[in-house]
């Protein structure tokens, strides 16, 4: 498992500074529903959510503030 993580990463790995990526190999639910349950439930945390707006996507840093150049990686 470990092998295909380092793959997974492995396209932008070099634009990443030296630190430690903790990932849990073992991510599975822990309690057992019915489906149908968990659906209704999904259905209404979504409905309970405020619509999005276009400030809700806005930024919170000042526009004045460099951040520094965002590097990505190069596309394929």
């Amino acid at each position: 498992m470990p092998e295909q993580m380092v793959r997974m990463i492995g396209t932008f790995i070099q634009y990443l500074p030296d630190m430690d990526i903790v990932l849990n190999e073992n991510d599975e639910c822990r309690v057992v529903i019915p489906w149908e349950i968990k659906q209704q439930l999904l259905t209404e945390e979504q409905e309970s959510r405020p619509p999005a707006t276009e400030q809700t996507f806005l930024n919170s840093y000042p526009a004045t503030q460099w951040l520094g150049p965002l590097l990505s990686p190069p596309l394929p």
